[in-house]
């Protein structure tokens, strides 16, 4: 309450934006006939939606696109040709084409419809093409998305491990091993990068990825993509001197083994709630600003790409990309641009904060449909409290958990 409506006001002014550019092109075009003012209009609209994506230096981060309400239709098909913005603009382009010209003559009166109703036809028909020609390849490894159903409290202990290592450990001893067991977003406790000693690990009371991959993973007998906030130890320049700082990134880490984790550092982080871009990085802003509005920005962008790489029980090497949280709202992330080799790419998802309003899960599930046909991929999601998803390459949702604790398997099993 101390923030929302400050925070409410700021979001308001910047999704107003799209809509001032709207009233502008139409007030300059209000003379020209409608197919080209819905053209020109529909590319104002999508340079709109881009802005607003993230792409104004990370200060705004909407995750608001039109593209999203045809995910389940076959018009979506077409954003493995042209990405989400192409489809938002096919879609503006066809609701401004509704506009009735002012003329007594008929046809030129209800030009604009008809062709929207034509385009909106054609979409329709050759999104079914695309997607009836995508050859759909089974998944090549077995997966395990274990879903713990527990969401952050500040009066109860964070140690979602604990539900996350039973529901584990039933599923393999009920339906037996895996290729590859996957842990949600922040399941662990924050680790450091350096910590390569064996602790003494308390599973009740902590957990980090060191301990996960001496205590745990070996009992698992299988590979593990696990959540977990890592921090390291990093030499920057600041003021024109070398200091040595202490970073912290919110990580998909990869355990093969006891001294074998790799990981993926996220790339795009939540601005102000997570990180600041560089140009806001001052001290004034963290020492005034945040605090202000209760907020951290604790995180720092991860800087590399790589994909992951396991072998399953075949000994077959395998790849994988990994997206964690918001990253699946943002097409032009490395995960998805540089995924031609991965076998899969799997979203790590904290979802607790949305209990009170399962739409905002569901908005994401769309968006990561849109990254399974643009990258015709097997996309896997797999959240802290409900919706842990099964997607195959043309976007369609082939298994999905309800709001419940419990596993959900995908792959071969034998």
């Amino acid at each position: 309450p101390a923030r929302g409506g400050l925070l409410h006001g700021t979001g308001c002014l910047v999704f107003s934006l799209q809509v001032l550019g709207l009233l502008l092109t139409l007030r300059f075009l209000r003379n020209r006939t409608v197919p080209m003012a819905a053209a020109v209009t529909a590319v104002v609209a999508v340079a709109g939606e881009f802005l607003s994506a993230g792409m104004a230096n990370g200060v705004v981060w909407s995750v608001t696109s039109l593209s999203l309400a045809a995910t389940d239709t076959p018009v979506a098909q077409w954003a493995a040709l042209v990405t989400t913005f192409g489809v938002s603009g096919l879609l503006y382009f066809v609701n401004f084409l509704f506009a009735l010209e002012s003329s007594a003559n008929f046809w030129r009166r209800w030009s604009g419809p008809i062709l929207a109703v034509g385009i909106a036809g054609c979409s329709w028909f050759g999104g079914s093409l695309l997607a009836s020609e995508t050859r759909v390849e089974p998944l090549p490894f077995s997966v395990m998305l274990v879903q713990p159903h527990v969401r952050f409290s500040v009066s109860v202990p964070w140690r979602p491990w604990l539900e996350l290592d039973s529901l584990t450990q039933s599923s393999l001893q009920q339906a037996g091993r895996v290729d590859l067991i996957v842990w949600p977003e922040g399941c662990l406790s924050s680790s450091h990068h350096e910590d390569s000693e064996m602790a003494v690990a308390d599973v009740a009371t902590r957990l980090t990825v060191q301990e996960f991959a001496q205590t745990l993973q070996p009992t698992y007998q299988t590979s593990c993509l696990v959540g977990v906030p890592m921090w390291k130890r990093e030499t920057i320049e600041r003021y024109g001197l070398l200091v040595t700082e202490g970073r912290r990134y919110n990580c998909g880490c990869l355990v093969t083994g006891p001294d074998e984790i790799t990981c993926h550092e996220k790339q795009a982080l939540l601005p102000f709630k997570e990180g600041l871009p560089g140009w806001l990085d001052q001290g004034w802003i963290r020492g005034w600003i945040l605090p202000a509005l209760h907020l951290n920005a604790s995180f720092t962008p991860g800087n590399q790409f790589r994909l992951l790489s396991f072998r399953d029980r075949k000994q077959h090497e395998r790849l994988i990309a990994v997206s964690i949280c918001y990253e699946s709202f943002l097409p032009w992330l490395p995960q998805y641009r540089n995924s031609q080799l991965a076998e899969a790419i799997i979203h790590l998802v904290y979802d607790g904060d949305s209990v009170d309003h399962p739409g905002l899960l569901q908005r994401q599930i769309l968006a990561c449909q849109y990254r399974a046909i643009e990258t015709r991929k097997w996309n896997l999601v797999c959240s802290t409290w409900a919706g842990s998803t099964v997607i195959d390459p043309t976007g369609k949702v082939v298994a999905q958990l309800p709001a419940t604790s419990g596993v959900l398997r995908t792959g071969p099993q034998n």
